[in-house]
This record gives structure tokens, C-alpha cells and sequence, in this order.
């Protein structure tokens, strides 16, 4: 990882994973939702690949190997979206087991059922789709990995395309198409509902982990193509 990383003397990538991770997975626990401090930490993990893909310029004149450097950013995204991911899914499940009304602000806690809660009078009563299984907690898992990495793959695409324009072009209608598809999913995937006489859109249980699962689908290609097709000296 080291020619995609650089030179020991630049700021230390474990520590810059680490601390996302730990941002990431305890800020949910004092601020805004679950999903805002996933995305947060995928951006993060995207815009320092993309710092590092924006030095391959410079490398590819030294006469670089650019599958080499490319493996070394890979393994980079994979070994971090492995640790951001542990830690996220960690924090997610604390949240889940100390009130499962949690999973209204994280989708990617992907639920099945109902889930027992206590009210303020410790009466019991229960949670509408907020129950898991092991099923569904590997599917949340998978989805946020698959995150992470698409994140870590889409930064490497932008800092390679920051200076090609057909790449970049690429890479803004795959962004735009994934956001296209996503809205179209989030609006079939719920029904219009009224109460107390106003009309209201309700999306479906895990509505928003399928529009970020097709985001992702789409993203992935795009990124992948810019990569494939970066201008490189040796191979």
C-alpha cells in the first residue's frame, strides 16, 4: 500500500480510519441520526482516496506501476471499510438494543417484524418494523461494506478523473442516474396514507436500504470504468 499511500512522513492513514471510526460509530449516540455519521464517514473515506488517486499524475511520470499502486489502493479501501464498517454496525446494533425506534434513523439497519419495547409507564408494547433476525443483520452489514467500498473505489475514481474530462463526465452521469434511480424506488416503494385529515407518503420498511443499494450498484460501474481506463506508462 505504500505507493498509493506515500511516504511514511505524510499523516498517518490508520490513525485519519481509526479516528472516523470512532467519530463515526459515537457520534450517533449524541447528534443527528445514524445514517448522517455512516454517510459521513463513507464521504471521508472517499475524499482521502481521491487526495491520494489526485498524486497518480506525478507517479505515472516516474515510470510507476500502475497495478501495483492500484492493488495498494485497493487493499487501503478494503482493510478501511472492514474497520469503519465493524465499528458502525457495532454502534448501530448498541443503538437498536436500547430502543429499537433507532431503526426510523439508520437505513442501514434493515428490519423484519416488530421488536418489543417498554413505554414511559415500563408498559410493554410493540415497535412496528423495528425487529431484526440474523438474516437481516448480515444484509445491514453487507450494505454498509458494500458503502464503504464503493466509497473508497468512487474517491480513487475522482482523484484519477480530476484531470480528464470523459471520465469525469462519467463519473457526474452515474452519480446522476444512481440519484435518478433511487428517488424512482423511494417513491414506488410506499403508499399515500391519511391522518387526521392530511395526506401523507409513506415509505416501506427499508425503503432507503434499497435506494442506497441501487445508488451503490451504479456507482460501482462508473467508478471502476474511470480506473480501468486511467492514462498509465507502465502497466
Amino acid at each position: 500500500m505504500t505507493l498509493f499511500l506515500g511516504p511514511r512522513t505524510s499523516p498517518s492513514p490508520v490513525a485519519a480510519v481509526l479516528a472516523a471510526s470512532i467519530i463515526s460509530a459515537g457520534g450517533r449516540f449524541l447528534a443527528l441520526s445514524g445514517t448522517t455519521w455512516t454517510v459521513l464517514a463513507a464521504v471521508a473515506l472517499g475524499a482521502f482516496t481521491a487526495w491520494r488517486a489526485s498524486q497518480w499524475p506525478a507517479l505515472n511520470q516516474l515510470g510507476a506501476s500502475f497495478r501495483r499502486w492500484l492493488r495498494g489502493g485497493l487493499g487501503f479501501v478494503a482493510v478501511s471499510a472492514l474497520v469503519l464498517t465493524a465499528a458502525t454496525v457495532a454502534a448501530g446494533q448498541v443503538n437498536m438494543a436500547r430502543n429499537p425506534w433507532y431503526s426510523m434513523f439508520d437505513i442501514f439497519i434493515i428490519t423484519d417484524g416488530s421488536a418489543p419495547y417498554l413505554d414511559t409507564y415500563s408498559a410493554p408494547y410493540m415497535v412496528d418494523d423495528a425487529g431484526q433476525t440474523a438474516g437481516t443483520i448480515v444484509l445491514g452489514v453487507l450494505l454498509t461494506f458494500a458503502l464503504f467500498c464503493v466509497a473508497g473505489l468512487a474517491g480513487i475514481a475522482i482523484g484519477l478523473a480530476s484531470k480528464d474530462r470523459t471520465a469525469a463526465i462519467i463519473l457526474v452521469t452515474s452519480a446522476a442516474l444512481a440519484g435518478l434511480c433511487a428517488g424512482i424506488a423511494l417513491a414506488s416503494l410506499g403508499e399515500t396514507v391519511e391522518i387526521a385529515g392530511e395526506v401523507l407518503h409513506e415509505t416501506s420498511p427499508n425503503a432507503g436500504a434499497v435506494a442506497a443499494a441501487i445508488v451503490l450498484a451504479i456507482l460501482a460501474p462508473g467508478a471502476a470504468w474511470v480506473i480501468a481506463r486511467a492514462q498509465r506508462y507502465c502497466p
